[in-house]
């Protein structure tokens, strides 16, 4: 069973961070960016800290928190460039790209009613929100793993099988769980248990990525699969945030990259002056078909390179302004981008590099 404790970052990985963090900027770069820049980011909890990150060090990043940065709650307008207009801050992958369409399409595309035109330049996403099409481009940075979290006071079994659907019904697997084939477990005291299944927000990529990992559909939830925890007051479950996760029965997704990151917020605002909120509450992560979902590596907490749940995290621009020379280009196209030559700060953050960063080949179609 894993314990619930704070994460550090190792000896070399702060030197590392260090060194970056005060070879590009001294100023700190909270939440969300202070003043106007060249490149305004909406969307993904999941690559909000990390591209928080990237905007101390690329000055031409401002990103933009999926919730509001102080209170961890959904909701509320921002505004990205000096005279636009304010909106609703776009919360989640899926919001994120709907945002960026919006704003390339302009006119009568509007977000929340607010013609945006203009006011996105990248929207952060950990996995494809589009169709088939050419019209905004996917480019990959980092990888990331997905587990499943609960509580940590709780008998929940920290190794669960992925699972399938040859899997028998009685068996505990998280296919299983999330299809509503297996609905209790059995305490240390054998006591049977409800499992409750959870997901976060409606447009959270976490929530579309976990359901195609575990067949079920994200747009129409099994019955015992739920966006709001109701256990005690109802809270809709938002991505990466285990304040809600108080019941014994309790289970929800969790990126492991966000999990270590948000252990090592205290670090990361040393090296950075970038303000990860700790949000984890008291939740403890599980191990999937015996990989556990973080190593020690030296005196580092790393992501287990040989976890079976993994996706890449993007960085989703317009297919128009991918080739010519410009700031998009510049910032995100191709390995030597300023964003791909920022290893240290990606694994600082607990992702793991990969060698297709600044790809373009990935498109698809606007979303609305």
């Amino acid at each position: 069973m894993l314990k619930k404790n704070k994460l550090r970052l190792g000896a070399a990985a702060v030197a590392a961070a260090c060194a970056v963090a005060m070879a590009v900027s001294a100023s700190p770069a909270f939440a969300d960016p202070t003043g106007f820049k060249t490149l305004s980011g909406v969307g993904s909890d999941t690559i909000q800290d990390v591209m928080n990150g990237m905007g101390s060090a690329v000055p031409a990043i401002g990103s933009y928190d999926a919730v509001d940065p102080v209170t961890g709650v959904g909701g509320g307008n921002i505004i990205t460039k000096s005279g636009g207009p304010a909106y609703v801050r776009p919360n989640g992958s899926g919001d994120g790209v709907k945002a960026l369409s919006d704003s390339i399409e302009g006119g009568t595309h509007l977000w929340n009613s607010v013609n945006i035109a203009g006011q996105v330049d990248f929207a952060r996403a950990s996995g494809f929100q589009g169709s088939t099409g050419t019209d905004v481009t996917y480019i990959p940075f980092a990888l990331d793993a997905v587990t499943y979290a609960v509580n940590a006071g709780s008998d929940f079994p920290r190794n669960i099988p992925l699972g399938s659907a040859a899997d028998a019904h009685s068996r505990l697997s998280l296919y299983n769980i999330y299809n509503c084939f297996k609905t209790t477990y059995q305490n240390s005291d054998g006591d049977s248990i409800t499992i409750h299944p959870l997901v976060p927000q409606s447009g959270s990529g976490t929530a579309k990525f976990w359901a195609s990992t575990l067949g079920f559909s994200d747009t129409a939830l099994p019955s015992c699969v739920k966006r709001v925890n109701t256990d005690t007051v109802p809270v809709t479950v938002e991505e990466h945030n285990g304040t809600s996760i108080d019941d014994a029965g309790d289970i929800v997704p969790f990126s492991i990259a966000q999990y270590i990151a948000q252990g090592n917020h205290a670090s990361i605002a040393q090296a950075f002056g970038v303000s990860v909120l700790e949000r984890r509450g008291n939740v403890a992560l599980g191990s999937i078909g015996g990989q556990a979902p973080i190593r020690e590596s030296g005196t580092t907490t790393v992501m287990n390179p040989s976890f079976p749940v993994t996706r890449q995290v993007f960085n989703v621009v317009s297919s128009a302004l991918v080739s010519p020379a410009g700031p998009i280009k510049t910032t995100f196209v191709g390995a030597s981008s300023a964003v791909c030559s920022q290893s240290a700060l990606i694994e600082a953050f607990g992702f793991q590099t990969i060698s297709n960063c600044g790809d373009t080949s990935l498109q698809g179609a606007f979303t609305q």
